[in-house]
This record gives structure tokens, sequence and C-alpha cells, in this order.
């Protein structure tokens, strides 16, 4: 996604939806609106890695 400053004056996104012909613009509540409806009922289980980059075990290859 790419926020530029139309999106960011706006408060818009213009998201494209597989299948719709045009993008649609639509703000950030909506957009995670929409999309935890569209996931919703399929499994989601924790990451296996911390989220930072910086808390991640460092391989030391020696």
């Amino acid at each position: 996604m790419v926020v530029g400053d139309r999106e960011v004056k706006t408060g818009k996104l213009s998201v494209r939806v597989r299948g719709a012909q045009k993008p649609i613009d639509m703000g950030i509540d909506e957009l995670i609106g929409r999309i935890e409806e569209e996931i919703k009922g399929y499994p989601r289980r924790p990451l296996t890695m911390p989220k930072y980059l910086s808390m991640r075990p460092a391989s030391i290859i020696t």
C-alpha cells in the first residue's frame, strides 16, 4: 500500500479490490473492518518469532 500526500490530506485510502473494476476510497477503520470480515472463520495463530527484528534471536556462525 502506498500512502501519498493525497491520502494524508483526505484521510481516505484508494483500495483496489479483486473483482472490482475501479479502486474504492475508504477510511482506515473501514478497511480494517472489511479485512476482518473477510478473514472471519479462518484460523489464526500467533507469530513463531518476535514481531520486532531487534528482539529476534541472532544466529552466530563460527
